[in-house]
């Protein structure tokens, strides 16, 4: 009974995108539809130290854990499906049935969200160190640095056709300093910004 836990008020789903497109709840191995993601059966749990540590997610101060635990899901989906079915980014998410005798509602939570796409290391929960972001196509999207999951220093971004788009610096994720784009004409645009504002325009 206690990995069927059909009578629970709670419910977790893994909603990830695979590189051919489709949208799957990777906990229940079913495609979903993307606008109606609320998983309809119970869910099912391999172990209950697996019931037990989903449930513990939802918990404040267990945030520490919940990118690792989607990371985890992720990998394992990817080791054991074909390279058309490789999951791209994903969302961990519980849903919380509130009922009363004249109300209905179900209340979302976002436990956290993946990117199989980037690489680079985690700490305490969050982005920490150098990583590297990826488009679908694997072509390199950005470069550089997060603090406790904000951007920090210096930053490079290259569009879809491998040019280099944007280059600057953030402070504690917001744009500071001199910032460069480069527009697919060629001309380049520089200006000074102030906690993500533009302040000014250079020459």
């Amino acid at each position: 009974m206690f990995d069927q836990p059909e009578k629970y008020l709670s419910r977790f789903a893994f909603h990830g995108r695979l590189k051919n497109g489709d949208t799957v709840d990777l906990l229940r191995n079913q495609v979903r539809d993307r606008d109606n993601p609320y998983p309809e059966s119970a869910d099912s749990f391999p172990t209950q130290r697996w019931m037990i540590l989903s449930r513990e997610l939802t918990a404040s101060h267990n945030f520490v854990f919940r990118l690792h635990v989607a990371r985890y899901l992720s990998h394992q989906w990817n080791q054991t499906h074909s390279e058309s079915e490789q999951i791209l980014d994903g969302e961990l998410v519980a849903y919380f049935d509130n009922k009363s005798e004249d109300f209905y509602s179900i209340r979302r939570q976002s436990l956290a969200i993946v990117d199989m796409r980037d690489s680079g290391p985690i700490r305490f929960g969050r982005r920490h160190g150098k990583w590297i972001l990826r488009y679908d196509n694997g072509r390199k999207y950005g470069e550089g640095r997060y603090k406790m999951g904000q951007e920090s220093g210096h930053w490079i971004y290259w569009n879809e056709a491998g040019n280099r788009d944007l280059e600057g610096s953030y402070v504690k994720g917001r744009k500071q300093g001199k910032w460069t784009s480069w527009e697919a004409d060629g001309r380049v645009n520089r200006g000074i910004y102030r906690d993500d504002e533009l302040i000014r325009i250079l020459p």
